[in-house]
């Protein structure tokens, strides 16, 4: 499932955050653009370590892209929340829309230390 966000996010230039499980309590990251493998067990987001598969609780994805067009005009804003959620939909990947943010929360998710 991952790795289809992880395409996605990368094709539409969209942020995405996640909370996982970490050490004795539970951590949001910082809204990045981007997710690595490292290894089958592990992913690694943009501005965190590498994070057992497991252990993230949500994600959430920011559909919108803004794009600079010049120093004097405001950005232009993209959304692509429609193109996502058919998209997750198609994947069968199963997902809430609150306050502009498609949530996805994980149904393998083990907390451990």
């Amino acid at each position: 499932m991952l790795e289809e966000i992880s395409r996605l996010i990368s094709e539409k230039r969209c942020r995405i955050r996640f909370n996982w499980f970490y050490d004795s309590g539970y951590e949001v990251s910082e809204w990045g653009s981007y997710l690595n493998f490292p290894t089958d067990d592990y992913f690694e987001p943009e501005h965190i370590g590498p994070i057992k598969i497991n252990q993230w609780r949500w994600l959430e994805i920011h559909p919108f892209e803004e794009v600079v067009v010049g120093r004097l005009i405001p950005p232009k804003t993209i959304d692509y929340s429609l193109e996502i959620k058919d998209y997750l939909s198609s994947k069968g990947i199963s997902f809430v829309e609150k306050e502009g943010l498609i949530k996805i929360d994980n149904p393998n998710f083990i907390r451990s230390v």
